[in-house]
């Protein structure tokens, strides 16, 4: 459950930053912090 919620979770913020046109930690790092528990460290260099 965990692989498809990141699956959908990458899908949609590649969609919005790719029509917005912005880089992909703008939102990946708060979705990793927030929806996969993520500390911030690790959230930033995954990211």
């Amino acid at each position: 459950m965990e692989i498809a919620l990141a699956i959908l979770t990458g899908l949609a913020i590649g969609a919005i930053l790719g029509y917005v046109g912005a880089g992909g930690s703008m939102l990946a790092v708060p979705a990793f912090i927030y929806i996969f528990g993520f500390n911030p460290v690790q959230s930033t260099t995954a990211a």
